[in-house]
């Protein structure tokens, strides 16, 4: 009579034999285990393949977004050209007016003789 747990080896030649339909019942949970496991696979390639697709979409988007952005960059750009054009050369009317004096309030600066 054994009272605790068996400690060491156990030899194989000393294990009771199976149960009959123990060994059948195995096979089945092993095969119904194989079967998730293929079922788990196969589910995770078919994910595998979507997100692929989907980061394909995205770089593609991604792309035309960056197509986008450069030329509202390039129309923006050239307006601050235009606009600062415009602007340079109305610093330069302004002061040729103020040098010459023929605005309203033009100011006329000496400098100092030496």
């Amino acid at each position: 009579m054994i009272l605790g747990p068996i400690v060491g080896l156990r030899r194989p030649e000393y294990a009771p034999e199976p149960m009959p339909g123990e060994t059948a019942r195995e096979l089945i949970q092993a095969r119904r285990g194989i079967q998730e496991a293929n079922d788990g696979m196969n589910t995770l390639r078919e994910n595998q393949e979507k997100l692929a697709g989907s980061v394909a979409s995205f770089a593609k988007e991604t792309t035309d977004a960056e197509r986008k952005l450069t030329a509202v960059l390039s129309a923006l750009n050239q307006r601050v050209k235009r606009l600062e054009g415009d602007n340079a050369a109305s610093a330069d009317e302004q002061a040729d007016r103020q040098s010459t004096g023929t605005g309203d309030d033009a100011v006329v600066v000496h400098s100092p003789n030496p």
